[in-house]
């Protein structure tokens, strides 16, 4: 069965996980919903939610990381950006013209970064 399974709201934040009915690796996709993007990502394991709450509290570093997983072939990454998040889409495998990498990356607002870690909280109590 296939479907929604979990919901987290927080501010300007949606995040949602859906069971996805598939024969490859990733049994679970994760999607990040904010007025100014938004982002897919499958996951192989649920617990990547209760690790990225984990970094959300204790990452107090400026450029500390966390690897969310991979999406159109490169590797998505939340960043601590001076106290903002910066998301991160690095494909390094896959170049383009003249050997240059793909890359995206979106910096949201100081003030989302607490609202994104309430939006994983409340995911996570929707999960259990």
């Amino acid at each position: 069965m296939a479907g929604l399974v979990g919901i987290g709201k927080a501010g300007v934040w949606q995040i949602d996980v859906d069971e996805v009915d598939t024969t490859g690796e990733s049994a679970w996709g994760l999607t990040v919903l904010h007025p100014q993007f938004s982002l897919q990502v499958p996951l192989s394991d649920l617990g990547v939610v209760r690790q990225l709450l984990t970094f959300l509290i204790e990452a107090e570093g400026n450029r500390e990381s966390f690897v969310l997983g991979s999406a159109l072939g490169g590797e998505v990454s939340i960043i601590r950006d001076e106290g903002a998040l910066r998301f991160k889409l690095f494909n390094a495998e896959r170049v383009g013209v003249g050997e240059f990498p793909g890359l995206l990356e979106v910096l949201c607002q100081e003030s989302d970064t607490a609202t994104f870690r309430d939006a994983v909280r409340d995911l996570i109590r929707d999960l259990s």
